[in-house]
Parts: C-alpha cells; sequence; structure tokens
C-alpha cells in the first residue's frame, strides 16, 4: 500500500512538472521562501558563508590556481635546466640542486600560497557581504556578528595548515 501511494506521488509531481503553464513566478517565490525560512539566511548566513570559505573553498580555487601557474612554471624551468644541463654543472661545482634549487622554491611558495590564500578569503567574503545586502537585504552588522561567532581558532589553524600542505606537495610534485 505504502510502496502504491509513493509512485502515485511521484508519479502526480512529474505528471504536471511539463504541464503548462509553468508556474516560474511562484518557483522564483518558493525558493526565496524556503531560503528565509526553512535555512535562517538572514540569522546565520555570515556563519555559514565564513566557516566554507574558510574551510574548503578558497583553499581549492586558490590551490587550482596555485598547481596550475607555479606548479606548470616550476616543472618547465627544472626540466630545462636538466635538459640543459645546469644541473649537472651545479653537482660539478659541489652545490647540491635540491638545497640550492628546490628548497627555497618550496619555502616561497608555501609563504605566497598562504598569503595567496588570505587574499582570495578577504576577497570572497567582501563579495559575499556585498551580494547578502544586495539579493537577501540582509545588513552588514547582522551578517558580520553571525560569521565572527563561527570564527574559531581551529577554524583558522586548519585552513592555514591545509594551505601550507597544499603548496609544499604541489612545489615538492612540480619538480619531479
Amino acid at each position: 500500500m505504502a510502496a502504491r501511494s509513493a509512485v502515485s506521488m511521484y508519479g502526480n509531481f512529474f505528471f504536471w512538472l511539463f504541464r503548462e503553464p509553468f508556474p516560474r513566478r511562484q518557483i522564483g517565490q518558493q525558493i526565496v521562501r524556503v531560503m528565509l525560512e526553512a535555512f535562517g539566511v538572514i540569522n546565520w548566513s555570515g556563519a555559514v558563508v565564513i566557516y566554507m570559505l574558510l574551510s574548503e573553498t578558497t583553499i581549492l580555487i586558490a590551490g587550482a590556481i596555485f598547481a596550475s601557474k607555479i606548479g606548470t612554471a616550476f616543472t618547465v624551468e627544472i626540466g630545462s635546466m636538466q635538459m640543459s644541463g645546469q644541473l649537472d654543472a651545479l653537482r660539478l661545482m659541489a652545490v647540491e640542486p635540491v638545497q640550492y634549487i628546490v628548497i627555497p622554491r618550496v619555502l616561497a611558495s608555501i609563504f605566497c600560497f598562504i598569503v595567496l590564500k588570505t587574499f582570495s578569503d578577504g576577497v570572497a567574503i567582501g563579495s559575499t557581504i556585498l551580494f547578502a545586502r544586495w539579493w537577501f537585504a540582509i545588513s552588514v552588522p547582522l551578517f558580520t556578528q553571525h560569521a565572527f561567532e563561527i570564527l574559531r581558532h581551529p577554524i583558522l589553524t586548519t585552513s592555514f595548515v591545509r594551505c601550507a600542505l597544499m603548496a609544499f606537495f604541489v612545489s615538492v610534485t612540480s619538480r619531479c
């Protein structure tokens, strides 16, 4: 009996989904209603956005940019040095290429990726505040109040540790 009821319910939904007239305006109104009422966008949007940005989103976006630009540049540069014999020349002069070429690039990558992530966090948070103000009419003080309630030490620490680890692995992998 329950299976028949479920099939009838879903079948009824899909039957009416493709019938004219399509309620476009009603869908838009219901989207706004669900976002404002069910998820509490006004009260907790700042907290959710800050958590998502600092924990995952900006690290992945900045990491993709970083890996594609810097990782490729390191790979091409060190590969051309290997092909032209520059690394062998360094070894003949009793200079270890890893110590002279790779370690400075890795440390610079870690530092610069953290700076890039901090910058992308600031841009993402600022644009989110403007978007929330413009689209949902959320006041800036309300947004920042809830945003800073969730902004705790572990979120920032894990965010920057992940960032440093990603920079380390991208720059070390790109030297091979």
